[in-house]
C-alpha cells in the first residue's frame, strides 16, 4: 500500500493545468474520431497514421472507433464530468504559487503525518491513493481486450492525476457485466486486487486517514484548511478531484456487482457511494468472490 505522498508530479497538474488541459482534450478528441488508437499504448501494429495511411482506410477506422463507442446518458455524463473539472482546474482554481504547491508535496513525502501539512488536507491528499486502488478492483476484471482504449494506463495515470486521467477511460471503454471466471484474469487482478487482505489493508489506511483528520480536528485546522482551499491549486483542486472520483465510482459499482451475480442488490451501490472512500472500500470488502 503506497500512500498518494508517494507521487509527487501531481503537482505537474498544477503548475501547468492549462497546457496539460489542452493536451487532454486534444488526445480525448483522437480517440473519439479515430484519429489515434490502442497504439497510443503500445500496439503499433494498429496504428492508423494520417499521413500514410489511405483516406479511405483512415475513414474505415475511425468509423470503427465510433460504432464501439455507444452514446448514452451515462457516457455523457462521465464525459462531461471530466471536460468539467478540467475546465474548473484550467479557469476557477486559485493559481496559488507553485513553490508553496511543491513545499506541501515535499513535506507531505518527507514528514508524513506530523502536523508539518494541515491534517485535513493531508488525510484528503492520501486518501486520493486509495481511490486508483479502488477503482483498479472493480475496473480490472474486465479489462481484457478493452476498446477501443486499454485500461492499465489510464488507472497507472489515475494514482498521480486522478479523475484528470481515469475520466477519458470511464467515457469510452466497454461496459462488461457479464460474469468472468477467477481463473481467466491476470496474476496482479486475481490474486492482489480480488484478495480481501487487500480491502482490509485499503480500509484500515481510510480509517487510519479519518483518525488522523478527526484527533487533530479544531476550528483553526478548519480555519487553516479554508484559506489553503481558497488560494492553492493543489488543495483546492485536489478536494474537488475527490469529489468527482467519490461520485463517478458508481458506475463501475454497479457493473461489479452484476458481474458477480449481485443484480438484485444493485440499489446497494448508491449507499456505498455516499460515504466517499470508505463506502467504496467496505463494498470490496463485501462483494462476492468471482467463480474460479
Amino acid at each position: 500500500l503506497i500512500p498518494n505522498t508517494a507521487f509527487p508530479h501531481r503537482t505537474f497538474l498544477f503548475e501547468h493545468k492549462r497546457k496539460f488541459s489542452t493536451m487532454l482534450a486534444q488526445i480525448a478528441t483522437r480517440i473519439v474520431t479515430g484519429q489515434a488508437s490502442s497504439s497510443l499504448f503500445g500496439r503499433p501494429d494498429r496504428l492508423v497514421s494520417r499521413s500514410v495511411a489511405p483516406r479511405g482506410l483512415r475513414r474505415q477506422h475511425a468509423l470503427v472507433v465510433r460504432a464501439s463507442v455507444e452514446v448514452t446518458p451515462a457516457r455523457i455524463a462521465t464525459g462531461l464530468a471530466w471536460a468539467s473539472i478540467i475546465g474548473y482546474a484550467a479557469v476557477v482554481a486559485p493559481s496559488g504559487s507553485n513553490d508553496l504547491d511543491a513545499k506541501v508535496v515535499t513535506d507531505l513525502i518527507q514528514s508524513p503525518f506530523t502536523g508539518t501539512v494541515n491534517y485535513l488536507f493531508e488525510s484528503q491528499f492520501n486518501a486520493l491513493g486509495i481511490m486508483p486502488a479502488v477503482y483498479a478492483s472493480l475496473l480490472m476484471p474486465g479489462a481484457k481486450d478493452q476498446k477501443p482504449v486499454p485500461t492499465v494506463p489510464f488507472l497507472a495515470a489515475s494514482f498521480a492525476l486522478g479523475f484528470f486521467a481515469l475520466g477519458p477511460y470511464l467515457t469510452v471503454r466497454e461496459i462488461r457485466d457479464e460474469p468472468v471466471q477467477r481463473s481467466s484474469l491476470g496474476w496482479v487482478t486475481r490474486n492482489i486486487l480480488e484478495a480481501k487482505w487487500n480491502a482490509a489493508l485499503l480500509l484500515a489506511f481510510a480509517g487510519y486517514l479519518i483518525y488522523n483528520a478527526g484527533s487533530h480536528f479544531s476550528p483553526e485546522l478548519l480555519t487553516g484548511y479554508s484559506e489553503l482551499w481558497h488560494t492553492q491549486a493543489l488543495v483546492n483542486v485536489s478536494s474537488v478531484d475527490l469529489v468527482v472520483l467519490s461520485l463517478a465510482i458508481y458506475l463501475p459499482m454497479v457493473e461489479d456487482m452484476k458481474r458477480r451475480g449481485w443484480e438484485d442488490k444493485t440499489s446497494l451501490a448508491a449507499a456505498f457511494t455516499a460515504v466517499p472512500v470508505v463506502g467504496p472500500v467496505v463494498y470490496l470488502l463485501l462483494r462476492p468472490s468471482l467463480e474460479e
